[in-house]
């Protein structure tokens, strides 16, 4: 855990010759930020991809992003991710 929250937690770029450190997150483009991510959605998707699959819908990720296809109206769709995101 030390080893991740080192890496994590200095990340810098450039941005027209000026450098900045990220505060928030980590970058996309780093090898274990993508591992880390990959982990996270994992663990966050499997509810998701089961009530996906009763509904007879697509669900599809790369990283994280998500595609996928749904008939509920928009507030079911709402209350599914919002139970999801807690």
């Amino acid at each position: 855990m030390k080893i991740a929250r080192l890496i994590l937690d200095t990340n810098y770029f450039a941005y027209y010759d000026k450098y900045y450190k990220q505060i928030r997150g980590g970058a996309m483009g780093s090898a274990f930020t993508r591992v880390l991510a990959n982990i996270y959605m994992y663990e966050w998707e499997q509810d998701l991809i089961k009530y996906q699959k009763s509904k007879n819908e697509i669900y599809g990720r790369y990283i994280d992003d998500i595609f996928m296809t749904t008939n509920e109206p928009e507030h079911k769709i709402c209350q599914i991710l919002d139970k999801e995101n807690n």
